[in-house]
């Protein structure tokens, strides 16, 4: 795939600064971090992450959502790409494992609001500047969370 990529961007046919991997993961499962291992879970890994939300968390991690540490993906892109509005698939928590740049969450009323919000602005990505489409969709969110770098790790 890589090679692939590369021969788009040789082309001209790809702008280099806007590809964005998603869901990148080791083939083959690795240990557990120590973080994990001093909350209980000694399992093994697909992970790429060496520290998850959920080590931070600690041992109260086992009263919150399921933190995905087993396969959970990493992403990785320039400054203005990313995964634009979409419905995740399974209801985890995956979010605020990044590193440098800013994350963007929105969570929309279920229902109505949030149906039209994926058939209006599915995929489109909420960077800045923000146009009016944009700032209308967050106006109507009922939760936005910008995640700074630092903010978790």
């Amino acid at each position: 795939r890589l090679v692939a990529i590369e021969a788009l961007v040789k082309r001209g046919e790809v702008d280099p600064c806007c590809i964005y991997a998603c869901e990148m993961r080791r083939l083959r499962e690795r240990e557990a971090n120590e973080g994990a291992a001093a909350n209980g879970f000694d399992g093994r890994t697909k992970s790429l992450s060496l520290r998850h939300v959920r080590d931070r968390v600690g041992s109260l991690a086992r009263f919150t959502l399921y933190w995905n540490c087993y396969d959970d993906g990493l992403f990785v892109g320039d400054r203005g790409s990313g995964k634009g509005l979409h419905v995740d698939q399974v209801l985890w928590s995956n979010i605020g494992k990044h590193w440098r740049g800013h994350k963007l969450l929105a969570t929309w009323p279920a229902g109505e609001v949030s149906a039209r919000m994926v058939a209006e602005m599915g995929d489109r990505h909420f960077c800045a500047p923000l146009g009016p489409q944009q700032k209308q969709a967050l106006e109507l969110a009922s939760k936005v969370v910008l995640l700074r770098p630092g903010d978790v790790f």
